[in-house]
């Protein structure tokens, strides 16, 4: 379930901590705060809601504001899980979005959260009044992207114990949010695996 507020429902709290995050790799004007005003949808939701399924055209991407989610694929054996998103975080289908295709991947709500949500729609006009944003945008993907390899790399260099210890350091709450066979499937082993691990904690 979807709660939707706009316009100058959005917290001022909250946008403000979007723009100082959109600030660090370019300053952002006043205009662009504007125009955000109206492109900008807060959305709350609940633990469990799908932000997007298997198929379906991703029609937006989000700023996590509170919360996170998970991404998995289904096979026929189980779900498997490929990333997590945290708060701060831009989100977007990473087999869709860009090419606005269908995507092969769920977004899933571990937690109750609240996030903004940006049409697709919106980004040429965005970026054509603001060429500047292109930076942003791309700093923000090239960074998901050193995670994405990092992750890579991490699955193939270190073992279950040293993965499971490197992704309790970057995201402790986690282990309280989502069931541990997601976790294990994350993380490249099996539950039996990671309760052995976690009671070591």
């Amino acid at each position: 379930m979807l709660q939707y507020l706009s316009g100058p429902y959005i917290k001022t709290m909250e946008k403000e901590r979007l723009f100082k995050i959109f600030s660090q790799y370019h300053p952002v004007s006043e205009a662009f705060k504007m125009f955000m005003e109206t492109a900008l949808v807060q959305e709350d939701g609940i633990k469990g809601h799908k932000l997007l399924s298997v198929g379906e055209v991703p029609a937006n991407c989000w700023f996590m504001i509170k919360g996170s989610a998970r991404v998995y694929m289904d096979t026929p054996s189980q779900q498997t899980t490929i990333w997590y998103w945290h708060t701060d975080q831009m989100i977007y289908s990473h087999s869709g979005f860009c090419t606005q295709t269908p995507s092969e991947e769920n977004i899933e709500l571990l937690e109750d959260s609240v996030f903004f949500s940006l049409a697709y729609t919106a980004i040429p006009k965005l970026i054509k009044l603001f060429p500047w944003f292109y930076k942003i945008e791309s700093r923000l993907k090239e960074l998901h992207q050193q995670d994405l390899l990092e992750q890579s790399v991490d699955l193939k260099t270190l073992d279950a114990e040293q993965r499971f210890a490197k992704l309790f350091r970057r995201f402790p709450a986690l282990m309280n949010t989502n069931f541990k066979k997601d976790i294990a499937s994350y993380l490249g082993m099996d539950p039996d695996t990671l309760n052995r691990l976690r009671g070591k904690k």
